[in-house]
């Protein structure tokens, strides 16, 4: 009992610090590293995926305001509907890129979405970054380049595909920067329900018009959207925008940039796909630069308030 107390007492310590928020951002990099092995067992499309997981995370985000008593209205909505638009244009584009252009090229791609957010950190939010920071950020980008490049089997690329590629890296960036606005007028639960049941309107036409078998997902496929909605979904996407009132969002888009590598690890372990020498050392770039980045920013970070007012923010 004394050390359940003690475990406790630590946790809420923790949550209080300066370092919660980073933390936050951490466990979302690793939730969403680990969302694409569970749908890589997968056979059911990403338009189909996307399709139950939306209609599954609005009313959860529903029921989690009402929990937390944070109501969610026809203002909130209103004013998470950007985010949610973009959001599942985001995941859309994204299916679609990775389907048509190679995937070294679409993840390289993507990996630019950190650099246009800090781009835009300064005019928008009045964002600064000292040198080290920009000297971090330079590292983890060049990682991710020498680890993407380092496979040798990256596919056909496309120019459609690199189009959407690149129409999915300002959706993606747009979603960042709009989430960082509304947390300052809007709770995490209603935000969230407001960016699901905005995905629900968008994906649900889109996958009728596109034929897509959205009827025929197994039960074991089902299971996966499930698990992958609760942890990487509502989790994930409530810990990170929660950390949008307390991180630079230059900041927290950077270390997004350790998910990547973290699903290439995982597969590699657990699907046995191969992975080069040149990648581990492109990933170790990466992780190693991204937690020098989150240690620094993390020491001049400012406490937080109680964990009780967490989900209330």
């Amino acid at each position: 009992m004394i050390a359940l107390d003690a475990s406790f007492a630590r946790i809420t310590r923790i949550a209080r610090s300066r370092r919660a928020p980073y933390f936050a951002v951490l466990t979302t990099v690793v939730l969403w590293g680990i969302g694409p092995l569970v749908l890589r067992a997968t056979t059911a499309s990403g338009v189909v995926v996307g399709f139950h997981r939306m209609l599954l995370a609005g009313p959860m985000a529903l029921v989690a305001a009402k929990v937390r008593k944070t109501p969610v209205t026809w203002s909130t909505l209103r004013l998470s509907a950007p985010a949610g638009l973009l959001f599942i244009s985001s995941f859309i584009t994204s299916y679609e890129a990775l389907h048509r252009t190679s995937v070294a090229n679409a993840v390289l791609i993507g990996s630019l979405q950190p650099v246009l957010v800090m781009l835009v950190a300064f005019p928008i939010f009045g964002e600064r970054f000292r040198g080290v920071d920009l000297g971090w950020a330079a590292v983890s980008v060049a990682g991710i380049v020498v680890f993407v490049l380092g496979s040798r089997r990256s596919g056909d690329a496309n120019r459609v595909g690199d189009l959407l590629a690149v129409i999915n890296l300002f959706l993606w960036t747009g979603y960042f920067v709009e989430m960082k606005r509304r947390r300052h007028r809007v709770a995490v639960a209603p935000f969230l329900a407001g960016v699901f049941l905005t995905g629900a309107v968008v994906v649900v036409p889109y996958a009728f018009i596109t034929g897509a078998p959205v009827g025929s997902i197994t039960f074991a496929d089902y299971v996966r959207v499930v698990i992958v909605t609760v942890f990487p979904g509502m989790i994930g996407h409530a810990l990170m925008t929660w950390a949008q009132r307390h991180v630079d969002v230059g900041i927290s888009a950077l270390l997004t940039l350790g998910s990547n590598v973290l699903t290439a690890c995982g597969a590699w372990l657990v699907f046995g796909q191969a992975l080069h020498p040149v990648q581990f050392a492109g990933g170790a770039m990466v992780l190693g630069a991204l937690a020098s980045l989150m240690f620094g920013r993390s020491r001049r970070a400012q406490p937080v308030g109680p964990i009780e007012a967490v989900l209330l923010e």
